[in-house]
């Protein structure tokens, strides 16, 4: 996705203009022109873009493009770097990378999946039974208020 930024702080800094020097010549005010070149104006019109290039042309005696105030660039990826050399990814390579389990590791792995099975049993006949106790308590109510009406 392609982005549009300010480019006329570093058109100010490479030309040798100051700010001030700017908003004379553009007739802008203040406030805009240190927006702009501050990068936090977002929404301007053409008139103060023409105003900005005609304040550049005066100082600089060159016919400026938009470039000096405006660019649209691709925003560059901060990861780039890190792929320049990158070789395609192969599972199979990776694979080879992991280490085998030892017999020990091995072992601790099947207990701690043995633990977690025991308990994810006991949790579901914990359950049935609490079902089983409710189910009782509502049938003996049912029972009761049965009895008590007749």
């Amino acid at each position: 996705m392609t982005a549009t930024h300010w480019t006329l702080a570093q058109t100010l800094q490479r030309r040798g203009i100051t700010t001030h020097a700017l908003i004379k010549a553009s007739g802008l005010s203040k406030g805009t022109v240190y927006d702009i070149v501050n990068g936090k104006s977002q929404g301007i019109t053409l008139e103060t873009v023409d105003k900005l290039l005609a304040g550049l042309e005066q100082l600089t005696g060159q016919r400026m493009a938009l470039d000096a105030v405006l660019d649209r660039t691709e925003p560059e990826d901060p990861y780039a770097h890190l792929f320049v050399d990158a070789k395609p990814y192969d599972h199979e390579e990776a694979k080879k990378l992991i280490p085998k389990w030892t017999p020990e590791e091995k072992a601790e792995l099947d207990r701690s999946w043995a633990e977690m099975e025991a308990e994810k049993q006991e949790r579901k006949a914990r359950g049935s039974r609490r079902m089983e106790e409710l189910e009782a308590l509502f049938t003996d109510e049912a029972e009761n208020d049965q009895d008590k009406s007749a």
